[in-house]
C-alpha cells in the first residue's frame, strides 16, 4: 500500500495534472499498478504531523483512493495518530 502524501508545490505543475484530469496519486497509480494508492495528508502542515491539534482540535485528514479496504486502513492509521480522518471520495 502507498499513501500519497505529495501536494504538487508549483502552480505550474497543479495545473498541468487538472488539465490531464489526474492526480499525483492516478500518477503513482500508474508507475506501481499494482499497489493500493490513498491519497491523505497532502493538506495538513508538518508541524501537525507528529501533533496532529489545532487550537485544541484534532487536525482532520481527508483520505481518496479507490481501493475500499485500503482507505480504511488509512483511516485507521489516521484515527490512532491522534487525527480526524474522513474519506472524502475516490
Amino acid at each position: 500500500m502507498v499513501v500519497d502524501v505529495s501536494f504538487p508545490y508549483r502552480k505550474v505543475e497543479r495545473e498541468a495534472l487538472h488539465k490531464r484530469g489526474s492526480s499525483t496519486a492516478e500518477q503513482i497509480q500508474q508507475r506501481v499498478p499494482r499497489a493500493r494508492v490513498v491519497k491523505g495528508w497532502n493538506h495538513v502542515h508538518a508541524q501537525h504531523l507528529t501533533a496532529p491539534e489545532v487550537d485544541g482540535i484534532a487536525a482532520s485528514v481527508l483520505l481518496a483512493g479507490d481501493d475500499p479496504a485500503a482507505k480504511q486502513t488509512v483511516f485507521a492509521l489516521a484515527r490512532d495518530m491522534g487525527s480526524t480522518p474522513s474519506i472524502s471520495g475516490p
